[in-house]
């Protein structure tokens, strides 16, 4: 489908993108956090956070930005996913940080990773359970 060719593309510019001599970071990081997203809706769980962590380290020592936050935040969604809410928390927690420490308390960004924290810190509950002793015997 769309999402199998989304990723052949996302790959195919990543790998141009690697070839550059002056390979922009923030560029590539880019790249990575919407594969990782093309990734997650393929199911390759595993695949889409490794995505996000390479992102993550190519801006490790790049100064705060909106990318970082926003890899952060991919990090938090892919880590939710898998089932891993202390790490998801820790990693929503840190994309909040960052889009404090460089964008406005109104800003739409922080408004989302405040959502995005909250639906870790309390998971939507399952379908309720059925009382299984008003059935008799």
């Amino acid at each position: 489908g769309k999402n199998v060719e989304a990723e052949r593309y996302h790959l195919e510019a990543l790998a141009i993108l690697r070839q550059q001599r002056d390979g922009d970071r923030t560029a590539v990081a880019d790249t990575l956090i919407i594969l990782s997203r093309a990734k997650q809706s393929l199911g390759k769980l595993q695949e889409a956070e490794d995505a996000v962590r390479e992102a993550l380290a190519l801006l490790k020592d790049q100064p705060a930005s909106t990318t970082y936050a926003a890899a952060l935040a991919r990090w938090g969604f892919s880590l939710k996913e898998q089932g891993r809410l202390p790490e998801a928390e820790a990693a929503d927690r840190q994309a909040q940080a960052v889009f404090r420490q460089i964008l406005s308390n109104e800003s739409p960004e922080l408004g989302a990773e405040n959502i995005s924290l909250a639906r870790v810190l309390v998971p939507p509950a399952g379908p309720p359970q059925l009382d299984q002793s008003c059935l008799g015997p």
